[in-house]
Formats: structure tokens, sequence, C-alpha cells
């Protein structure tokens, strides 16, 4: 075991020494290809042997080595059937330890491919197991913690907050005033995103205070005072108040440079840019955003220098500077192909794919083992029945020699009659136990389908707003070329770049593949309103029931907003839906 740590120790430094220094060091250390086979070899001989030995134990916990091995390596799909074995393992036998560990590397992996929803599964399972084997309320408040930032990364604001709020009542239960501060921060930025002003101000204003004079304050809080200023300083973006904004945003930034919190101090410099840029002081928001470019230089982040880059497009197009422009225009293409290029959506979706398997070989193993079970009940049963009946029969035999024959045979009925009862009662309640299961299973799916329409509007969202940004920059673009500004072939060559991010076909495909496994009951009960309904027909209904837009309902079907309003009107007549009946609550109902 020791062996292993210090192995994956190793991968760690020698990854994080290569990216700090820009050189590859890996193959100037022993650690090769046939150093990893050797390890994973080896593990695997363990697992086989703790399984021989029947020493569930052992066997999770080299499980769990392997996996954290396999994640080191980037290979996701294996990690995750290993984990996942670990999980099933676990779950079967039951201990206090490594259940919050599996848990997590788990939810993890499922975050690295995009599973969110599954990855949030695991997360709650992680804070239920510290809840049942009492583990404290500190690692029960990390855990709810941790489900709420995957909740706010997928932009379900009403469901992190929830979560955040849970973590709020804990760290209030243990008084832990670092906590209950960072609690009220998280709580106003849920806010803040749905432009929900007022609240917000509420709770970071606490956040502020709670951290200002925390009696046990480290430089963690005086940080945070830094990072809570510049939160609340875009409650304050107006004219009004600019003065308010501008000061929040000069604390943040002074306390940021101080405790070298450098992607802090990035954002910082950004909210400055999108408040320049709104009051119209193009100077300053260059200025900042050449600060906060000069930063990402030496420390860099990915997320960041994507808005920072669009920052940089979005100025230059408004002043001269073309040559610029153009520079900056082809970094955020090759940056973003890097993050969400054809390869890369490619890789995530092949190893969704692998996960989807498991998943199912997983449920599948289950559903099996319930099945093998009841299997050996309804054979108990019989066999009882059996030894029931020839019991019976040698009553029979020596009440005959006893007493007379109807005497017997009035015994017999009873003892039938008590018989016929039991086994009723037993039908009942397993009857009454699969229909319960039954409701669970309904209430579960319907669940399900909600989150699924909820990933989906997100996905047409998206894509209808990469869409539209790209078509902007098309166009901003083919205006500079008409004015003569620029080399003309260069423009040509950012064209053709540009037109190629507006190939969104694949993504529409995809988009329609979805809708239509999401929407495939929605669609038969659609068919039983009007059976001549075509394919076309149904997609625009789906669309319709997420509630989209005309104008992102035009870009998923590739046609014009006009022709939408055309299509919704002749879709109700097919409907047969009187003029003051509203399309949209139709196809909700139904």
């Amino acid at each position: 075991m020791k062996n292993i740590l210090l192995y994956v120790f190793l991968i760690i430094f020698v990854k994080n020494y290569s990216q700090s220094n820009g050189t590859n060091i890996t193959d100037n250390l022993f650690i090769k290809e046939d150093t990893l086979t050797s390890v994973v070899n080896d593990l695997k001989n363990k697992i086989n042997k703790s399984i021989t030995t029947n020493n569930w134990k052992k066997q999770v916990v080299h499980l769990r080595s392997l996996s954290e091995i396999y994640s080191e390596d980037d290979d996701t799909p294996r990690a995750l059937q290993t984990i996942l074995e670990a999980i099933q393992v676990f779950e079967k036998n039951d201990s206090n330890k490594h259940g919050a560990s599996i848990y997590m590397i788990a939810s993890n992996n499922l975050e690295k491919i995009g599973a969110y929803k599954e990855a949030i599964i695991y997360r709650k399972k992680r804070y239920e197991w510290f809840i049942e084997k009492n583990k404290g309320l500190k690692k029960q408040y990390s855990a709810v913690d941790d489900i709420a930032k995957l909740y706010y990364k997928i932009k379900d604001y009403s469901k992190s907050r929830k979560y955040y709020h849970k973590a709020l009542k804990i760290s209030e239960q243990i008084n832990f005033q670092h906590n209950i501060a960072h609690s009220n921060n998280n709580i106003g930025l849920t806010f803040l995103n749905i432009q929900k002003i007022d609240s917000a101000k509420v709770y970071f204003k606490k956040a502020l205070i709670l951290f200002k004079n925390n009696p046990k304050s480290t430089d963690l809080d005086s940080l945070m005072v830094g990072i809570v200023s510049g939160n609340l300083a875009e409650c304050f973006f107006n004219k009004k108040e600019k003065d308010k904004a501008f000061s929040l945003l000069n604390t943040s930034i002074i306390f940021c440079r101080k405790y070298e919190s450098y992607n802090n101090l990035v954002s910082a410099y950004l909210k400055l840019v999108k408040f320049y840029m709104i009051l119209g002081d193009l100077d300053n928001a260059k200025k900042y955003n050449e600060f906060s470019q000069n930063v990402l230089n030496d420390t860099p982040n990915v997320s960041l220098q994507l808005k920072t880059y669009k920052n940089f497009i979005s100025l230059y197009m408004k002043s001269v500077g073309n040559d610029k422009t153009d520079n900056f225009i082809k970094k955020y293409i090759g940056l973003n192909d890097s993050l969400y290029g054809p390869k890369i959506i490619e890789k995530i979706t092949a190893t969704k794919s692998v996960f989807q398997l498991d998943k199912i070989n997983y449920e599948l193993q289950l559903k099996q083992i319930s099945i093998n079970k009841k299997k050996v009940e309804i054979q108990k049963l019989k066999q009882e029945e059996k030894i029931m009946r020839l019991n019976n029969h040698l009553t029979i035999g020596i009440a005959l020699l006893i007493i007379a024959f109807g005497v017997f045979g009035y015994l017999k009925i009873k003892n039938d009659q008590a018989k016929k009862a039991e086994l009723q009662e037993i039908k009942d309640q397993l009857m009454k136990a699969e229909l319960k299961n039954k409701k669970t299973e309904n209430r579960e799916l319907k669940g399900n389908l909600e989150d699924k329409d909820k990933e989906l509007t997100n996905y047409a969202i998206e894509i209808s707003e990469n869409y539209q940004f790209t078509k902007n920059l098309k166009h901003e673009l083919n205006e500079l070329k008409k004015n003569g500004q620029g080399d003309s072939r260069e423009y040509t060559t950012l064209l053709n770049k540009v037109n190629s991010q507006l190939g969104i076909e694949n993504q529409l495909k995809e988009f329609q593949r979805k809708a239509n496994i999401i929407h495939m009951n929605f669609n038969e009960k659609l068919a039983k309103v009007n059976n001549k309904l075509t394919k076309n027909d149904l997609y625009l209904c789906g669309l319709i029931r997420l509630n989209l837009s005309n104008k992102d309902i035009a870009i998923l079907k590739n046609v014009t907003e006009k022709a939408v309003s055309m299509n919704k009107y002749r879709l109700k007549k097919k409907l047969l839906l009187p003029k003051e009946k509203d399309l949209g609550n139709f196809l909700k109902q139904l």
C-alpha cells in the first residue's frame, strides 16, 4: 500500500513540476509505463486474493487504490468502473470506514465526464453515510457544501441555495463563524446570479461583518473580506451607486494582492472591466483587462483567460485596433477549441457511454440478485408446504385409528383453511410491497424526467448563446472587412474559422436525439390527440414544452423566428385549439 501511495505522489509531483517549468521531465525519471503496469497488476493480484479469502474490506481498499491510479493516469472509464465495483462490494457488507472516500471518488470522476446528476447522487450518499454513522457535524457540513457547489456549477441556483442553507444551519450548530460567513456569501451568490440584488446584498453584508469580526480570524478570513467585497460590489453596478462599487472593488483588489490570491485578483479586475464597460469608459476597461492578462501570464487559468480574451475582442471591436482584434479572436478560438472542440466532446461522449453501460450492468446485477432471493424464498415456502402436507397425511392416518373419519375430516378442513389464510396473507403483503415499490419508482421517474427537461433546456440555451455570440462576431468582422480596415486575406481566414464555429449541425442532431428519447411518452400522448402530426411537429412541441423562446427555437430548428411563429400557428390549428387557448400551457398540461 505504501508503494502505491508513493507512486501516486510521484505522478502528481511530475505533472506539477512539468507544468510550472514548461518542460517534460517524465522521460528523465524511472517512472515509466512498465512501472504503472507493474503496480496495477500487483493491485489486481491483491484484489483476487482478497476475493478468494473472502476479505471484502481489503477488496474495497485495493479497488479504491486502483481507481485512484487510473484517475491520476487520466483513464476515467476504468477509474469509474473500478470505484463502482468498490461501492458495490461496500454496500453489500457495510462498514464504518471508506464510505466517504469511495463515494467522493465516484462523484469526482462522474463530474469529470459531465455526468452531474449521477455525481450529485453519490455526494448525497456520502452525506447520508456521515449522518447514519454519526461522523460529526463538521464532516456533515463539508458534505452538504460539496453538494451545493455541484448544483451551483450546473446553474441550478434554487437547489444550490437549499443545500447552502443546510450548510448554514450546521455551521450555526457548531458555532464555527468562518463557515457561517462562508455559507452566507454562497447564498448571496445564488441570489446574485438570478438578479435578486436586494436579497444578495443582505447575505453579502452578513458575510462581510462575520469575516471582519471573527475572534479566531486567520489569513483566509482576511482574504474572504476582499472576495466578499468584490461580490457585494456587483450589487451596486449602476451610475447612482458607482462610488460604492469602486470602493468595494478596490478593497477586493487590495486584499487579493496582499494574500497573493491571483485567481480572485483576476476576478476582481474583470468585475472592474465589466463595470467600466457599463459606464462606457473603454480606456479604463482596457487598462484593467490588461492587468488581468498580466496576472494570467504568470498564473494561468483557462476559464478566466477565455473571459479576458472575450473582453479584448469586444473592446477592440468598439475602437481602433483591428490587428489586435484579429489576434485575440485567433487566441479565443484556439483556446475554446482546446476545451470544447470536436475531439474533446467525442472523448467525453465515449467516456459517458462506457459509464452508462457499466451502470446498466450494475443495476441488472442488483435486479438479478433480488430475483434470486425471491426465488429462494418461494422455494423455501414450497418445501415447507410439502412438509406440512406430509405431516397432515400422517396425522390423518393416526387419527383414522383413533377417532372417527368425520372428526378427522373436520379438523383437516380447519387446518387447510388456516394454511390458505396464511398463504393469502403472505401474498397480500408481497402485493402491497410491490405496489409501494412501483409508486416509489413512478415518483423517481417523474423526478428524473424533470431533471432531464432541465438539462435539455440548459443544453438548448447553451447552443443558442454560443451560436448567437459567434454570429455577432461574424457580423462585426464582415463590417470591418467592408470598411476596408486590415488585411483582406487575414479576414477571410478568420471568417472561415468563425463559420466553422457556426456549424452546429452535430450539436443539433445530438439535441434532437436527446429530445426524442426524453419526450417519447409525451409524443405518444400527442399522437392520441392527432395521429397525423409529423416528426417536425412533434419536435416543435417538445421545444415549446421546454419553455424556449422563438429565438432559441429558430436556432435549434435552423429557421427564422417568423417561420417559428407560422409553425406554431399551424400546429395550434392541427391540435384543434381555440384562439384563447395558450399552446405552451396546453403542451405542459399534456
